[in-house]
This record gives structure tokens, sequence and C-alpha cells, in this order.
């Protein structure tokens, strides 16, 4: 059985760009958003995380990339989604805290690539 046919949750297709880093630490790392549901998202990343790691996860506005940070295969996909992103509703809009609940390295990607799911933390008093 295949990872999508055990999802408890429906997920909606979603390609945008992520900052996201260790809860009040720096630096941050950039991220691809594949998907959403209303209990977590799945991206990817050349940063691996640790399973159970809570990370702060903010939306990146087209255009707010400096050119010099990220590695040249990052910023040209973060180039193509924003050519692409013109005009289409977005669903990730706030920071939300994410817990990893998997972290797998994608094989076919150069540099190293890793698919990540985290599910949203609520926040407690």
């Amino acid at each position: 059985m295949s990872d999508r046919d055990q999802r408890k949750h429906n997920r909606q297709n979603e390609s945008a760009i992520i900052s996201f880093g260790f809860l009040n630490q720096t630096p941050r790392y950039l991220g691809f958003v594949k998907n959403v549901s209303q209990y977590g998202l799945y991206f990817v990343s050349e940063k691996p995380l640790s399973i159970g790691s809570l990370v702060s996860i903010q939306p990146w506005r087209c255009g707010s990339l400096p050119a010099d940070t990220f590695s040249p295969p990052s910023r040209e996909r973060a180039d193509a989604i924003c050519t692409q992103a013109r005009n289409k509703p977005r669903r990730l809009n706030a920071m939300v805290v994410g817990k990893v609940v998997h972290c797998r390295r994608l094989d076919d990607q150069t540099p190293a690539t890793y698919g990540i799911g985290a599910h949203y933390e609520s926040p407690s008093v």
C-alpha cells in the first residue's frame, strides 16, 4: 500500500516557496510546498530534518529571494514557481509551526533533496 493510500486527510496540490527553520533560531532554509491539507503539508528541501523536529514555516513572496542565498538548482525552482504563480490563489498565507513526521531522501535529485511531511502544531497557552 502506498503512502497516498494511507492518508487520513485530503490534500490539495500547491506550488509555493517557503522558508523554514528551527524555532527561535537562524538560519532559515528554502523549501518548496507540493501539497497541503487542513492538518499539514508536504514540501521538498535540500535540508534534511529529524522526525519530531518543530519548525516555523513561512511563505515567501516572489521577488523577495536574495540571489546569492540559495543553491542554483533551488533558485531555478523558485524562479519557475514565481513565473507560474502569478494570479493563482495561495493556500499558505501565514507563518505556521509544524512537527516533522517524515523526511525521506528523494533518490533522483541532485543536489540531495528531501521530501518532508509536517503536521501543523496548535499553539498552547
